[in-house]
């Protein structure tokens, strides 16, 4: 696993890395020579490993010197995901990026998670996060898109959620600053009802929905787990 930046400096944690990995492939009995061998070609997927609770975590980034840049860092991307699943990784967290070159090309990572959980048995799909104010992404298709991906993946789906910090994508999706928390917590109590909920019908202060059946619904009850990253005091109240 190639990483970046000054991690990918520090031998110890990539030893680290390494050995779990050469454990848990005797320990089920995969090829960790040709695996490793293989794994170690790839080119710029960052990774993160959890080396602890045995998450893998997903920030596509190529390098402007990959020759096949967005298609083979899905690809490297694809194929790590499959080993760690093999070797009993817990989970995989995807982020939700726009217009940040170079540090994650990965904007559509619904549609990226489809491509997983047909390749995957085991491993949890995280996403960590999507992004919720409503410029980003309307809570209605956000539950739809979830509940699909947990049908096909047999219930594998964990579900973050988040608002972004960031001038680049807050700016180019011409997000109001001021109402990123409440639009989130909005988004969030939308999504929820329509998993849960046969009808849903919304009254919010800053989004209205008439009386709508939403389909599918997810197949975990009674949803999806939900994660929320917290760095101030008005996540945590919101969490």
């Amino acid at each position: 696993i190639q990483l970046q930046g000054d991690v990918a400096h520090d031998q110890s944690f990539v030893a680290r890395i390494f050995l779990l990995a050469r454990l848990r492939a005797a320990q089920h009995g995969t090829d960790a020579g040709h695996q490793l061998a293989r794994i170690e070609r790839l080119g710029n997927v960052v990774v993160g490993a959890d080396l602890q609770s045995k998450n893998a975590i997903h920030r596509l980034s190529p390098g402007r010197e990959q020759e096949d840049g967005n298609a083979g860092v899905r690809a490297q991307a694809l194929e790590q995901i499959e080993f760690a699943d093999r070797l009993g990784f817990d989970f995989v967290w995807e982020v939700e990026h726009h217009f940040l070159e170079e540090y994650s090309h990965s904007s559509a990572p619904e549609v990226f998670f489809g491509a997983v959980s047909q390749r995957t048995k085991n491993i949890r799909i995280a996403h960590g996060v999507r992004l919720l104010p409503f410029q980003f992404n309307h809570p209605i298709k956000v539950a739809e898109q979830a509940a699909v991906l947990d049908i096909i993946s047999n219930g594998r789906v964990e579900f973050g959620l988040g608002r972004s910090t960031t001038v680049q994508e807050l700016d180019g999706f011409s997000v109001d600053y001021e109402r990123t928390r409440e639009e989130v917590r909005e988004a969030t109590e939308i999504i929820v009802k329509a998993w849960t909920e046969d009808i849903l019908e919304y009254d919010g202060k800053l989004m209205k929905i008439p009386p709508r059946r939403v389909v599918p619904k997810r197949i975990q009850n009674p949803h999806p787990p939900l994660w929320l990253p917290c760095v101030a005091p008005d996540s945590y109240e919101i969490a």
